[in-house]
């Protein structure tokens, strides 16, 4: 089954992305627009599979104490997350080892095929009713093409994300044997197979990922082959060092009943999975309590995050596919002021927000209605509208949300609340497809220090723009390299470090004009502070000596 697999990382996944659209542009007939549809569908058919093939050997497992037959097992419990339908039964054994192994044409497959899942079964000492399969489609037909048994494959799940994804991607209607020069067909049978082939020595399932591999291929596949499609929309998806560093900011209250995380701007949902495992560190119980409420304007993104959700084991979500700010009211808005922990990366920079598309009046707007142009400050309160009394938010923003002046209003608005509880200013470069700088926001609204004296409490500011690692022409987030120090620590903490950390009081925010750049508050106060007149005078003394030997000691110049 998935026993000896190969590790799985960015960088090989990355390399089979590069041969799939290699070949598409070899084969002649496909275009940039043919590489998403093609690569994520056959890469989370794949996904699937093998996540199919962890439950079938969990359930190998299992039988090896009942003394019950797999495909007895499998024909009267077809139910659940890998339901197929009941003439593709024969299918569910299938791993993907079966797929790339596949005859290119079946002479005599009305024989049977060889599961190549015997040598596991064998092993655990489960009976079997079936040694061998015979690829027959809904129709009992034979089926003799690789590619043919791909989209069998991919249409034979009952499970309606699983179907809506492949409707959504539609691969297999660009792969397979070309009838005419007029057809759709993208890769033939010849170009295709080798793909699926060089696929097998992989493990694509969760299991193997200490991050979400896939989403960041799906990040360069949109920056890369959709027309600028990331960049036209402002969208620019979360790098791996933001999404796993950023959740650590959140005070985590594991003993609440019922969890609502979310994310209004979620893309594949990376951010809102990275905060439910961030809840609950491992344990499945914690896991449980757990409800996600996401937002995605794409259709293709949405699906594929809302999937994502299911294959890492989270039951219990909902997923939103529209405008996050104009169709707020029907969709996200229903969660109004019920969230606990959300985590968020909004478009950047929309030249128009939807504002003609909004009612003013709407409690969302309540902080001011920003210009149609400010789209982060729209979104900004769509987060806190959805937040709870003891809600708790990170967004990552541009750092001019931190100062600029057609924001203002709103700015002194919602500090006046005192829910700004934090703002780290990050590194450059950390974005694949932008240089945009960004920092993050940090909201509570449940601050332990929020009543203290009585009025509106501090922020906590860290300038992490010094913290990170070379990584080719990008840059890796590391809180608290440059200064040695555990920037998560000092957060929570409250601690002021020279040069890197300080609270900040309300009144002297008030008094920058209600500015939250870190810049403005945070100095390294050993620094010799620079004298410019005793700077102006040696200059001038300089000046003399150097020409003293040239014009003597007349004064030629107003030195």
């Amino acid at each position: 089954m998935t026993n000896g697999k190969h590790e799985f990382t960015f960088d090989k996944l990355q390399k089979v992305v590069e041969k799939f659209t290699d070949r598409i542009r070899h084969a002649g007939r496909g275009n940039s627009q043919d590489f998403m549809p093609i690569t994520v569908g056959t890469l989370m058919l794949k996904r699937i599979i093998d996540e199919r093939t962890h439950y079938k050997r969990f359930l190998i497992q299992q039988l090896s104490k009942e003394g019950v037959t797999l495909d007895a097992f499998v024909e009267k419990n077809n139910t659940g997350k890998f339901k197929v339908d009941e003439t593709a039964l024969w299918s569910f054994r299938l791993d993907w080892s079966d797929v790339a192994q596949f005859p290119g044409n079946v002479e005599h497959a009305s024989e049977g095929i060889t599961y190549t899942d015997m040598d596991c079964i064998r092993k655990h000492g489960v009976g079997v009713d079936n040694h061998a399969y015979v690829p027959v489609d809904e129709n009992g037909a034979l089926i003799t093409m690789k590619t043919g048994l791909v989209k069998f494959l991919a249409n034979s799940f009952r499970n309606e994300l699983f179907r809506q994804l492949f409707d959504v991607f539609n691969f297999t209607s660009l792969v397979g044997q070309r009838v005419s020069d007029t057809d759709r067909i993208v890769m033939d049978d010849a170009c295709f197979d080798g793909i699926l082939s060089e696929l097998d020595p992989f493990d694509f399932s969760v299991h193997q990922e200490d991050r979400d591999i896939f989403a960041d291929v799906y990040m360069e596949l949109i920056g890369n082959y959709t027309g600028g499609g990331g960049k036209q929309s402002g969208e620019f998806f979360t790098p791996p060092s933001i999404v796993q560093n950023a959740v650590r900011f959140i005070r985590f209250d594991r003993e609440l009943d019922n969890v609502k995380i979310g994310d209004p701007t979620a893309g594949v949902c990376t951010f809102a999975i990275e905060g439910v495992n961030a809840f609950s560190g491992g344990n499945q119980s914690l896991k449980d309590k757990v409800e996600v409420v996401v937002g995605e304007k794409s259709i293709r993104s949405g699906v594929l995050g809302a999937t994502n959700i299911y294959l890492n084991g989270i039951e219990k979500s909902h997923v939103y596919i529209g405008d996050s700010i104009t169709e707020y009211p029907e969709k996200l808005g229903q969660f109004s002021g019920k969230l606990d922990y959300i985590f968020a990366n909004p478009p950047y920079g929309l030249k128009d927000y939807g504002i003609d598309h909004i009612n003013k009046k709407d409690a969302v707007w309540k902080y001011g209605v920003p210009k149609k142009g400010d789209c982060e400050y729209a979104f900004l309160q769509v987060v806190m509208d959805l937040m709870n009394d003891r809600g708790q938010a990170v967004l990552v923003m541009p750092m001019n949300t931190l100062f600029k002046s057609s924001t203002k209003a709103i700015r002194k608005a919602i500090l006046e609340t005192g829910c700004v509880a934090g703002i780290v200013s990050l590194p450059p470069k950390l974005f694949q497809n932008t240089d945009i700088p960004v920092c993050l926001w940090i909201l509570d609204k449940d601050r332990p220090d929020m009543s203290v004296d009585g009025g509106t409490p501090s922020v906590m500011m860290i300038d992490s723009s010094r913290d990170f690692k070379r990584d080719g022409k990008r840059n890796i987030w590391t809180p608290g390299s440059s200064m040695n120090v555990d920037a998560f620590q000092i957060y929570h903490e409250q601690k002021n470090i020279n040069g890197y950390s300080c609270m900040v009081s309300y009144e002297q925010i008030k008094q920058s004009g209600y500015r939250l750049d870190t810049g403005a508050y945070i100095f390294n106060e050993e620094e010799e502070l620079i004298d410019i007149k005793k700077v102006r005078n040696n200059m001038r003394q300089l000046t003399k000596a150097l020409f003293a030997d040239l014009y003597g000691n007349k004064a030629l110049f107003n030195l």
